[in-house]
C-alpha cells in the first residue's frame, strides 16, 4: 500500500480503524460511516491541509524575502565602500560630501534590496505553490471528492485576508473586488 492511499484514509468515528472515503461501513467494527460524518471529516482533513499549504508559502516567501534582503545590503555595501575609496582617492577629502555619499549610497542600497527582496518573495512563493502547494490541493479534492469551487470556498473561509495562498484561490466576485480594495490600499 503507498503512502498516498494511507494519506487518503479517515478515521471511523467509533473505533478509530482507518477507512478510504468510499467505504460507508467501518471494516473494522462494522459501524456504519454517515455521508455526514465523512463529510465534517474531509472538511477537516482539507482544512487543515488548506493551513499547512499557506504556512508552507509564508515560510518559503520569508526565506527568500530575508535571503534576498541581506544579498542586497551586503553588496549596496559593498559599492558604497568602492565609491567612498573613489572619491577619496579622487582628491576630494571633505568630511561632509564623503558623509553625504555614504548616507545617500546607505539609503539607495536599503532602497534596492526592499525591491529585490519583495520580487524574490513573491517569485519564490509562486514556485512554491505550482510544485508543492497545486499538487496538494488537487490530491485534496480528489481525495474528498470536492469541486475546485468547493474547496476555494473552504480556504476563503479558513484564511486571513491577506493570507498568500488567498492569491491562488478563484474567489467569488464580491470577495476578490473587496480583496482588490484592500491590496491597493496595503502599502
Amino acid at each position: 500500500m503507498s503512502s498516498d492511499s494511507v494519506d487518503n484514509r479517515l478515521q471511523c468515528p467509533n473505533c478509530g480503524a482507518s477507512i478510504r472515503p468510499d467505504q460507508s461501513i467501518c471494516p473494522a467494527c462494522g459501524a456504519p460511516i454517515s455521508p455526514s460524518d465523512m463529510a465534517s471529516r474531509s472538511r477537516e482533513k482539507a482544512s487543515q491541509m488548506i493551513r499547512d499549504a499557506n504556512q508552507n508559502l509564508v515560510q518559503a516567501g520569508a526565506g527568500a524575502a530575508e535571503s534576498a534582503f541581506g544579498l542586497g545590503c551586503s553588496l549596496g555595501v559593498l559599492l558604497g565602500l568602492a565609491l567612498l575609496a573613489l572619491i577619496f582617492i579622487l582628491g576630494s577629502r571633505n568630511w561632509i560630501l564623503l558623509g553625504l555619499v555614504a548616507i545617500g549610497a546607505a539609503l539607495f542600497a536599503a532602497g534596492a534590496s526592499a525591491i529585490i527582496s519583495a520580487r524574490a518573495k513573491s517569485a519564490t512563493m509562486a514556485g512554491t505553490y505550482a510544485r508543492d502547494v497545486e499538487p496538494e490541493i488537487e490530491k485534496t479534492i480528489q481525495s474528498n471528492r470536492f469541486t475546485r469551487q468547493e474547496f476555494d470556498a473552504l480556504a476563503n473561509e479558513i484564511l486571513d485576508k491577506n493570507a498568500p495562498l488567498r492569491r491562488y484561490l478563484s474567489l467569488p466576485p464580491e470577495t476578490e473586488s473587496a480583496n482588490s480594495e484592500t491590496q491597493d490600499h496595503e502599502f
